[in-house]
């Protein structure tokens, strides 16, 4: 049996083209929860101690149901020499500095998109260096450091959409302009989700003490993981 599969945003306006493109219906639980079949999307907040506060409580309430996959979805800044404003795009990289530990998501099977690194920082980037990596955001590594430890990097998806070029001391951007993002680029993100769902054809989760064994079996091959 295929498990669910989580999409996670940071802000309300993130959230609000996804809730209504699915025709989801709010969870009465004491976080922002959304549902339709076995899709729903959570609301994580702005940065390292939002998401600390509210990623914990989200997955405790998936202890008694398995995870297929997850998708971290949300506007970030981009490089102005190498990305365009208002498109998605996937990522297989995610850093936060050169001491911390360096998040390789590879180019995921089925998934026709550019792929860019991402570095997560802890404010907003009012003025591009050619230091930062190809997009910046302030949550993506802080959310899978702690999914790591509950699920596979191969289920973990982060999709971005440039809403500036790191250039917010020039650039206002207003709630009904994120909302816009998400919105135009719904038809990637359905894509996206219903190729992720139509790609396992068997899925299957066995637990040991505080581990659980994955298999999963796609049209391309087996997948298996052992996570804590």
């Amino acid at each position: 049996m295929v498990g669910a599969q989580l999409i996670l945003t940071a802000l309300q306006a993130e959230a609000y083209p996804i809730i209504q493109n699915y025709e989801m219906e709010k969870i009465s639980v004491p976080f922002p929860l959304y549902k339709k079949d076995k899709l729903y999307l959570s609301i994580t907040g702005i940065g390292y101690k939002s998401i600390q506060e509210s990623l914990p409580n989200i997955l405790n309430y998936f202890e008694s149901q398995a995870l297929s996959h997850i998708y971290n979805i949300g506007v970030a800044g981009g490089n102005p020499h190498k990305t365009e404003l208002g498109k998605i795009y996937g990522v297989n990289k995610v850093i936060r500095n050169p001491q911390d530990m360096i998040f390789d998501l590879g180019k995921q099977p089925l998934v026709e998109l550019s792929y860019l690194s991402l570095e997560s920082v802890e404010k907003s980037v009012t003025e591009w260096i050619k230091d930062y990596a190809d997009l910046v955001d302030m949550e993506a590594w802080y959310i899978i450091n702690i999914l790591r430890t509950k699920i596979s990097i191969e289920q973990i998806s982060i999709l971005k959409i440039v809403s500036d070029f790191m250039d917010l001391s020039q650039r206002k951007l207003t709630l009904s302009d994120l909302e816009n993002y998400i919105h135009n680029n719904l038809n990637v993100i359905n894509s996206i989700i219903k190729k992720k769902v139509n790609s396992i054809y068997y899925e299957n989760y066995y637990f040991f003490g505080n581990y659980y064994f994955c298999c999963r079996l796609y049209g391309f091959g087996v997948f298996l993981s052992l996570t804590r």
